[in-house]
């Protein structure tokens, strides 16, 4: 209660005080005693007299065991809440708060505790006069600034620097009647290889104590572990490629406290994470090594990860030409084409060096974003080195005529054409095409690859030029990230598993970051749904400086645990969606996103009125007797596709569409044989119709927060998942089967009520 008294009073008193103290960092982040807490959201007021000039959007929190001072943190008097936060001021806004005019004591307090991030050539102003100029902060460490100025209303103070800004950690301002000279001390002056013991022990014994209580929790809950552990046993035997959970980032700060502190013992804490469900880790490059040995040790399996959108342009690249809808081009600067020989060269010269060792065993090799840099896809990419790579994939697929026309006459404008439906073609191409040329001679060739984008889909398709059809073609693995709403999380795991109709695999990479932990445990629900190969939760830091970590814990296993059980089921949802390749050609040639967003409202729909679904692109994996959506906007379709469809409804396949006018090939010729398919099977609907249309449909229960999937054993018995996508609050249901929980073996007859947690889920086998 005095806490709060001092820090009323201080609000009310502001500009009226005698001593400001501030204290920068999150609204998670731990505040010092006596200070005023600073986020990235705190702009000026002048009611209350301070704040942020501007938009700041990075915060950061260094309150793990890499921080020196991490094994004093319960130290009274360390000011440890002050040091392992701050605010990175980008773009250079200032930090204004207002005073009583007189002589003032400054303290600024700015760096970076967490080793390797060094900081050179900031300066400080402070009310616009340069009062420390050319400033460096080494990695691990803060400085402290004490220097005295006159103010007559306002103390203003902001970072310039042509690098990378550092952090502010904290300001103090107290009334003083000295002329102060300008003071510079380091902290911590010398940080010895016990400090960092010091603070691994820490983190272990608190690590390892939120896991017990987590456990506790859990049972709590419902969570038999003896009975899902001995359970979980059998199904490892059986199915040797169980679906695998694989959680990434985290490994590096264990590796930098290991060069700090050597023959640290991790056993205990991998321990935990396998008492959580964890697989194995998706790690970085060699600089990982210690980590991924820790890891091998314990009988973990591991991955290895890199980047192929912001790479180190150290030299003149080819720009991505884009073109506006009136017919002019412009580039857009870093923004390099995804046919980019010298940003090609570039990563395969990266990954020869730092793969050579991690990625001889590992288990995958992830690419984020391997598709040039943003805009890479947009409405190109119509430069030279494009032009020149389209007219030799021309040739390869024998369209010589086409390669000749391209050659003298440049990439097709945007139209109804078959030589540029061929571009759009081309330009999904271009991403395999991309890496295989990236890893050709490095370590990665000889492992699985997987390229990964974000929202996989017709919403992306014409941006990122990614489709899971030619990643799968090209004999890669196909992956997307998942972190946003969960039905898009749902349709994203979906499309990516169109990978398997061409004898490839899938992982979908859900969120452990955004929180909270309800929140992101809906999301990996619904994308475990569609029974991608492995499951990749993105980002496993949130478990090691969390505040909520023992949520973020409890988060982990009722996701692991799904991803494992679901190993032994087979997805029978009561309608698939047609994905044709030609889905969007037409935003392609209308420079518009009709297709696209139709594709959103479709599965948007779908999610809303608990419809659960598949996705197919050539029929191959759709399930007997299941029809298959079709809702275009407008329809266009190439050839292969409509004989796809063609061969789907004369074998008694039914098709429902939604639209009016008669499907066109490429070229906007109409395709005259649709008038002759069979009528009994090829049905128009309105999209609001579709669940009176359905033979059968996934669990219908009644409350709109609870969504079901439907899947079915080796033995035919059928299973449903229902997910709370309430994650602020617990659902009780009238339950209208019979079925036994497949964790407890627990029986629920018809009429019985069932509650499920905000957020998370129930396996039920129906009897």
């Amino acid at each position: 209660m005095k806490k709060i008294f001092i820090f009323l009073l201080f609000i009310f008193n502001f500009t009226f005080s005698q001593i400001y103290k501030f204290d920068f960092g999150s609204r998670e982040s731990p505040l010092e005693y006596g200070f005023v807490k600073i986020t990235k959201d705190t702009k000026y007021d002048e009611k209350i007299g301070y704040g942020w000039k501007g938009n700041v959007n990075s915060e950061v929190v260094r309150d793990d065991y890499l921080n020196p001072f991490y094994y004093k943190a319960e130290e009274k008097d360390s000011f440890y809440n002050l040091y392992c936060d701050g605010i990175v001021p980008i773009n250079n806004i200032p930090f204004l708060f207002k005073v009583i005019p007189g002589r003032y004591k400054i303290t600024i307090i700015i760096g970076d505790l967490s080793p390797g991030e060094s900081r050179f050539g900031f300066n400080i102003f402070v009310n616009e006069k340069e009062i420390i100029k050319n400033e460096s902060t080494e990695g691990g460490t803060l400085k402290i600034y004490t220097f005295s100025i006159d103010s007559e209303d306002k103390i203003e103070i902001k970072l310039k620097s042509e690098n990378q800004l550092p952090y502010i950690s904290g300001i103090i301002c107290e009334k003083t009647d000295k002329d102060i000279p300008i003071q510079i001390k380091v902290i911590p002056e010398k940080v010895t290889e016990d400090d960092y013991r010091k603070n691994w022990e820490r983190f272990e014994k608190n690590f390892i104590s939120d896991w017990q209580i987590a456990k506790e929790e859990l049972k709590k809950e419902g969570v038999d572990f003896e009975y899902w552990d001995k359970k979980f046993e059998k199904i490892k035997k059986k199915y040797r490629n169980y679906r695998e959970y694989f959680p990434s980032g985290g490994l590096g700060r264990i590796d930098r406290l290991i060069e700090k502190a050597k023959n640290i013992n991790t056993e205990k804490i991998v321990n935990c994470f396998k008492e959580m469900g964890v697989d194995g880790f998706v790690g970085g490059s060699d600089i990982y090594s210690v980590s991924i040995n820790e890891i091998r040790k314990h009988r973990l399996k591991y991955a290895i990860s890199g980047h192929a959108e912001n790479i180190r342009l150290n030299e003149k690249v080819t720009l991505n030409l884009i073109r506006k809808k009136n017919g002019e081009f412009f580039t857009i600067k870093n923004v390099w084409s995804n046919c980019c020989p010298e940003a090609i060269r570039i990563l395969n010269d990266e990954w020869k060096e730092i793969y050579k060792e991690t990625g001889k065993n590992a288990e995958f090799f992830m690419i984020d974003e391997p598709r040039g840099c943003w805009y890479s896809g947009g409405i190109g990419d119509y430069s030279e080195t494009a032009k020149r790579e389209f007219i030799n994939y021309l040739k390869e697929i024998g369209k010589n005529d086409i390669a000749e026309k391209v050659k003298e006459n440049g990439i097709p404008e945007p139209s109804y054409s078959w030589n540029f439906y061929y571009f759009y073609i081309f330009r999904l191409n271009t991403v395999p095409l991309l890496v295989k040329k990236a890893i050709k001679d490095t370590p990665l060739e000889k492992i699985p690859v997987m390229p990964g984008n974000g929202d996989i889909g017709p919403e992306t398709m014409n941006h990122s030029c990614y489709f899971p059809v030619y990643i799968a073609k090209n004999n890669f693995i196909s992956a997307s990230w998942s972190y946003n709403s969960p039905s898009s999380s749902k349709a994203t795991a979906e499309i990516i598993k169109i990978a398997e109709e061409y004898n490839g695999k899938s992982y979908i990479w859900p969120p452990i970051y955004l929180g909270p932990p309800e929140k992101d445990l809906t999301t990996t629900i619904s994308a475990i749904s569609a029974l991608n190969d492995k499951v990749c939760p993105w980002s496993f830091y949130k478990l090691m400086i969390s505040k909520d970590r023992i949520n973020w814990m409890k988060m982990v296993y009722y996701s692991s645990r799904l991803t494992h059980a679901t190993t032994i089921l087979k997805h029978v949802p009561p309608v698939y969606i047609w994905l044709p390749t030609s889905i969007v050609f037409n935003d392609l040639v209308n420079y518009d996103n009709e297709e696209s967003g139709r594709w959103k409202e479709i599965y948007e729909y779908l999610f809303k009125i608990n419809i659960d679904y598949g996705i197919t692109n050539n029929f191959k994996n759709v399930e007997k007797d299941i029809p298959v959506l079709y809702a275009p906007k407008r329809p266009v379709l190439n050839c292969e596709e409509f004989e796809n469809l063609k061969n789907f409804v004369n074998k008694g396949g039914k098709i429902f569409y939604t639209f009016d006018e008669i499907p066109i090939y490429p070229d906007g010729e109409k395709i005259k044989e649709w008038e002759n398919l069979p009528k009994e099977n090829l049905i128009k609907i309105k999209l609001n119709k579709i669940k009176e249309n359905l033979k059968f449909l996934n669990l219908q229960l009644d409350n709109e927060k609870i969504k079901t999937y439907i899947y079915k054993d080796e033995n035919g018995e059928i299973y449903h998942l229902l997910n709370n996508t309430d994650y602020q609050n617990d659902i009780e249901i009238i339950l209208n089967i019979e079925g036994i929980d497949f964790f407890t073996d627990k029986i629920y007859k018809k009429g019985d009520k069932l509650k499920i947690l905000k957020g998370n889920y129930i396996l039920l086998k129906e009897t």
